[in-house]
């Protein structure tokens, strides 16, 4: 793409990714160095690069974008028909209902310039970060017989009129795979000459469950048209071809919204899903990100003055690379949380502290939920990260679940990636269930570590992993 001091208005929504220290002006009174300033001053053209990069305005800055831009030197007016490089992509766009912000592609020299601006509150160069992968000696993602019977009705349901606290309508799925029937029982697995691939695990869970709650999948795309998805699935934002780009190219993100609520895999098997596709092939990038979260706010913020709203979830199955930290996005991360999402983090699998990644660090500071793995014998995934930040774990390993490579298939897949949707997939039902805690995130991560199995796993022969604390429904016992 070619440098240009263009200018577009397009509501998107992107951000970014490595920290950075804010140079102050030299001066009393900065200087406004204009975009074709900035792009003749390059000392030494060969090696200074172009990169894209997220600019937050203060938050007191509420003026046009025109005299936002009149004051670092563009005309909206003049630029606007030559906004766009060679692919026909603009150079600059406008975004964010929360905090105002835009994008722009321009040379490192001129980072220095715009970034002193009085009116600049936060600017970050943009990373993509590959998705979580897992130890490559693990066996290999596996395919499961595709699921072409009809869904609700040939499920082995069947009503428990002996277990219905609270009045409830107590359903047990006799072909749920193992990790539902670790979550809803307090006896580990005993798989009794199955395989953790099996689908013929027990599963109790309430009939109403997750009903009308919104979880919004950050991640790669959703197939919405996906079968088990019963037709409660849509696409809400995409940072790809101008919001109109939501395939989800390699299926992490159908097979998370899956492990929330797919009729035969999921734990909440009526809650809505939301697709968020912050990332493609190559991975998320932190420009998405920020975009993604921005529209899951904005949505939230409109949905919850609505009648019907049971609450919102977002759930998050990625992270940036070690050092890596994004002032923005934390702040973003703050006003979800503040406005009332429940949010949920993959702890990530580098077998490390997940303290030591961004946003699974911002547990700390926020009422989030960083989720590691176990397996089917109640043993920490190896690949999981560990540590003060990991607030519970969840089956991740050997995990079935919705296959974007065929509307009625299935996969196995391995990765906090997939615990991380089952504790979201958990507070779709808890929200049901208490709907004083809609809005209290808080509240709702003191009750879901409440109902934690504790000391339930195996000891780690780590002794920096400490307590695991395992998610569970409720219920008690081994399903029968």
């Amino acid at each position: 793409m070619k440098f240009s001091t263009t200018l577009s208005t397009s509501i998107l929504l992107l951000t970014t990714l490595s920290k950075f220290t804010f140079a102050a002006p030299a001066a009393a009174e900065p200087v406004h160095t204009s975009a074709s300033t900035i792009a003749s001053s390059i000392p030494d053209p060969e090696n200074d690069a172009s990169d894209d990069y997220l600019v937050v305005l203060a938050d007191d800055d509420k003026r046009p974008w025109d005299e936002v831009f009149a004051e670092m030197g563009y005309n909206q007016t003049t630029f606007s028909a030559n906004s766009v490089d060679d692919d026909g992509n603009s150079d600059i766009k406008t975004f964010g209902t929360n905090m105002r912000a835009f994008t722009i592609k321009m040379k490192e020299s001129g980072y220095a310039s715009v970034s002193a601006m009085p009116n600049v509150k936060y600017m970050e160069r943009n990373i993509i970060e590959p998705w979580p992968s897992i130890p490559a000696d693990l066996a290999p993602l596996t395919p499961v017989r595709p699921v072409k019977r009809s869904l609700w009705s040939k499920l082995n349901f069947r009503k428990r009129d002996e277990e219905q606290p609270q009045a409830q309508v107590v359903i047990q799925q006799g072909t749920a795979p193992w990790g539902l029937q670790r979550i809803s029982s307090t006896t580990p697995v005993d798989p009794a000459g199955r395989t953790a691939e099996d689908l013929s695990y027990k599963y109790r869970f309430d009939k109403t469950g997750g009903s009308g709650v919104d979880v919004y999948v950050l991640d790669s795309g959703v197939d919405v048209k996906f079968a088990e998805f019963g037709g409660r699935a849509k696409n809400l934002f995409s940072a790809f071809g101008n919001n109109t780009d939501f395939t989800d190219e390699i299926g992490h993100g159908t097979f998370a919204a899956g492990v929330v609520t797919s009729l035969h895999f999921g734990v909440a098997k009526n809650a809505n899903i939301w697709g968020v596709k912050i990332g493609d092939s190559k991975g998320p990038s932190l420009i998405g990100w920020w975009q993604g979260l921005d529209a899951v706010l904005a949505a939230h913020n409109q949905r919850k003055s609505q009648p019907g709203f049971k609450g919102s979830i977002a759930t998050m199955s990625l992270g940036l690379k070690n050092g890596s930290y994004s002032e923005a996005l934390a702040d973003l991360f703050g006003q979800a949380s503040k406005a009332g999402i429940h949010m949920t983090l993959a702890a990530l699998n580098h077998n490390e502290d997940s303290c030591q990644r961004f946003p699974q660090m911002l547990t700390k500071t926020l009422p989030l939920l960083t989720v590691g793995a176990t397996n089917i014998s109640d043993t920490r995934a190896r690949f999981s990260n560990y540590g003060p930040c990991v607030n519970i774990y969840a089956p991740g390993e050997s995990i079935i679940s919705t296959s974007a490579q065929s509307p009625t298939g299935a996969m196995v897949q391995h990765g906090t990636s997939f615990a991380c949707p089952m504790v979201a997939g958990q507070i779709a039902d808890e929200l049901v269930k208490n709907p004083e805690l809609r809005l209290d995130t808080e509240g709702m991560k003191k009750l879901i570590l409440s109902k934690a199995q504790k000391c339930a796993i195996k000891k780690d022969p780590n002794p920096q992993v400490g307590e695991i604390l395992l998610l569970n429904n409720g219920f008690l016992g081994t399903p029968s």
